[in-house]
Parts: C-alpha cells; structure tokens; sequence
C-alpha cells in the first residue's frame, strides 16, 4: 500500500507558509483533468493565512485552456502584471544575437535582405499578386516595442479580439467534427462547401506540440469553406503521446486522407495548402518540405504563423517543449533536432510558402522566419515575408491585425493553387486538372 506520507510531502498545499511569496494560480472550471477545486483549496490556505496571492478562475475553460489565443493573451497579460507587481519592470531586450550556430553548410550567417514589410518570392506572379494584395491591405494596426506594453495594451481592451463568438458557418457549408482519419486514431473537422473540384486547406494548431487544440482555426476554415475551399482542421499525436515525428506522420496521413476522397469531399488533389501557427506552422513546414519522402502526400503551397524553423537554435534547443517534443536533448541526438528542423530541407522545387512573423515575439524571434526565407531565396523556391512591426506571438487573434493579414494570405493561396501554378508543381504535374478554379474572392 502507498505511504500516504509520501503523498503529503509530494502536495504544495501541505507546504504552504505565511513566509512563502506571492503566488499567482490560473485554472479551468471545466478541468477534469486537475479539477478546479484543487485550485480552490490552495487558494482558502492562502486566505487562512493571510497571504499574498492572484486568483484567475477561468470559467467554462478545460485543461490546457492557455492554447486557445484569447486565453492566452489574458494568461500573459496577467502574468506580466503580477511579475511586474512583485518584481519590477523587465530588463531593455538583449541585442540579438548576430550568428548563433546554423544547421546549413555555409559558413557564417545565411544572408538576410527582408523589405519592411515583405520579402517577395522570386516567381514573378506569385510575387506580382502578393505585392498587389499588401498595398490593397488595410493597414496593419500601429505596433509596440515590447511584449510588456502590448499585453499591457491588450489587457486594456485597446483591441477587439477574434472569439468563439466570431465563427459563423456560411449558408451552403456542411460540417462534420472528429472524424478518425488514420490508424492513430487522430480526428478531424471537414468544412465543405457544395463545390467540385475546389482547392483544399489543411490547418494544425499550435500548442507547443504538447496540447490539442484543432479548434482554434474554427474562424478560418469556416471563412475559408463560405470561400470555396474544402478545408480540415486536424489534430495529431502530441508530445504526451509519442515524440517526433509522430506528428508530422499525421499530418501527413491528413493529406493524404483528403486526397483518397477527394471525390467524396468536392476536392481537387492537385490543389491542398497546409496552413499552421508556431507548432502548428513547424508541422506545416514539415508536411510540405516532406523530408524523408512523402512523395504520397504532395502539397502545392505552405502558410507558416511564426514557426520554429530550427530547432538547433541555441533560443529554441533549451526549450523544455522542444527537448520533449524530440524526445532527447541537443547534446544527445544533435541530428535529430537537425531533421526536425524545417530549414534542413530547403531545395529547389519546394511548394511556394507564405511566412508571417512579428518583429517582437519572443517566443520564436523572427530570426526563424527571416532565416527560412533566406534559404529559399537562395535554392530559388517562390516565397514571401511579410513582417508585423511591434507585433507578438499570437498577433493574428486582434481583429484589425488579422483584417490586414488575411487580404495577403488570400492573394497567396488564389496564386499558388490555380491550375496553372497547380500544374507547375512536380509532385501533382499528373493530376493537375483541367476544370477552372473557383472563385476566391479576397
């Protein structure tokens, strides 16, 4: 039998003194993995005692709650208050660092040349619409200098936020949630539209490859699908179900699961993006730039939301995420982190990919993106930039900052998933059709 002595020790609440520091708790009603109520008590100790404590007690949110954008914005901004409460106002940012250790053979650091707004891919069309779409783009809202002053703002309410509330299905769209698409028993959500033939979009959510969370794109498939798109939101094996690549197995598998009904779903399988946000956007990557083969599972273009693009990044390898998510540290399995990183496999003939990134997220420095689009500039792969000055991690959850994003993402999957740029694509020349693309109005 257990020593419940032991069970005590292993307990906070059992540990709580008057001395102890201020102590901020965030928790999920709806959480029935670690029930709230746990919260609850330690929070009754904390007033027994008169101590010093912040109490956010989320309602109707489960475990992991922070993945979904407007949790996660609220969890930071509260964070940041209570830090700064107890500890003082952050230190000025450090200079970045000028050549940290590169995954590529060159020496010295892959050059950079990025517009203040967008970097333009070397395919003169591609580049032609996305530079027409940035200047029709309602302006981006004006930045900030910090992750501080940004959720400070957000906090405020200076930004109408995207929510659940905004996802409204387009008459015409049939839905369908958890459908099992492979042996891993992943699921998930069809948004399809009454269409032949129409270009599809597969989304994978963020989460720091450790949570689920397929639907945070609700809002854009359901946009995407009153557009004409067949679009799935799917989910995959996290971090606590199996290491790399499970994830990006499955992610393929959803590929591929689209392309096998492509009769069935009105889908052309000549003409799928993958489209993701930070984890989300390194799988994305992944499934496009298929390392290892994948030749099954072709895609003709990639949109990544301020991706890890490479994981041997001194920034990125010390993350607890990452080591977990690859099962292993950097030191003991340094190729690892080499072919789960993006980067490694840039080569001509790639998809045309889409990258988007604020200048001040700390989580994932837009080194990550500027880097990738300098790798495909020089292996000659249609691509574009498109940076958000003094915006963070998450940027496109405030309204006006996605309302100048998506006119840009518009123009760029219209671009690469026509016919003709279909047709240009290796990996889907034999089953490029011949039908018109439907109309996707920005």
């Amino acid at each position: 039998m257990a020593n419940p002595a032991v069970y005590k020790l292993a307990s906070p609440i059992a540990h709580v003194d008057p001395s102890d520091p201020p102590t901020l708790t965030i928790h999920g009603t709806l959480d029935d993995i670690v029930p709230v109520e746990q919260a609850d008590l330690l929070v009754e100790k904390f007033q027994a005692l008169d101590m010093p404590y912040w109490y956010d007690r989320i309602d109707g949110w489960p475990h992991t709650l922070d993945i979904i954008a407007e949790n996660n914005v609220r969890c930071r901004a509260l964070m940041t208050a209570f830090f700064e409460e107890h500890l003082g106002p952050p230190p000025p940012p450090a200079a970045p660092v000028a050549d940290p250790p590169r995954l590529l053979d060159e020496p010295g650091p892959l050059p950079v040349s990025v517009d203040p707004e967008v970097e333009e891919a070397p395919l003169d069309s591609l580049a032609e619409a996305m530079a027409r779409a940035a200047a029709a783009a309602p302006p981006c809202p004006e930045g900030y200098e910090n992750s501080a002053a940004l959720s400070g703002a957000l906090e405020a309410g200076a930004h109408p936020m995207l929510s659940g509330a905004d996802v409204v299905i387009p008459d015409g769209v049939a839905v369908e949630r958890d459908v099992v698409y492979n042996d891993a028993g992943m699921a998930l959500d069809v948004y399809r539209p009454a269409a032949a033939a129409a270009p599809g979009l597969v989304f994978i959510h963020g989460g720091g490859w450790e949570a689920k969370g397929k639907e945070y794109y609700s809002y854009w498939a359901a946009r995407y699908a009153g557009m004409g798109y067949v679009c799935v939101s799917v989910e995959y094996r996290t971090s606590n179900e199996a290491p790399y690549p499970a994830a990006v197995d499955d992610c393929r598998d959803a590929v591929r699961w689209m392309r096998a009904r492509a009769g069935e779903l009105g889908l052309d399988p000549g003409r799928i993006a993958v489209i993701g946000q930070s984890a989300g956007g390194h799988l994305a990557l992944l499934t496009a730039y298929a390392p290892g083969g994948g030749a099954d599972a072709p895609v003709q273009a990639v949109v990544a939301y301020y991706a890890p693009t490479d994981l041997a990044d001194t920034h990125l390898r010390e993350y607890d995420v990452v080591r977990k998510f690859l099962g292993a540290a950097y030191g003991e399995d340094p190729d690892r982190y080499r072919d789960a990183s993006p980067i490694a496999h840039v080569r001509p003939g790639l998809p045309p990919t889409l990258l988007l990134h604020g200048t001040i997220d700390a989580l994932v420095p837009i080194r990550e993106s500027e880097r990738l689009a300098a790798a495909l500039a020089e292996a000659g792969v249609p691509h574009y930039l498109l940076r958000l000055e003094g915006w963070d991690h998450s940027f496109e959850v405030v309204k006006a900052v996605n309302a100048h994003c998506m006119p840009i993402q518009d123009a760029f999957l219209s671009a690469s998933l026509a016919p003709a740029a279909a047709e240009d694509m290796p990996a889907a020349e034999e089953l490029a059709p011949e039908e018109e693309l439907l109309t996707v109005a920005p």
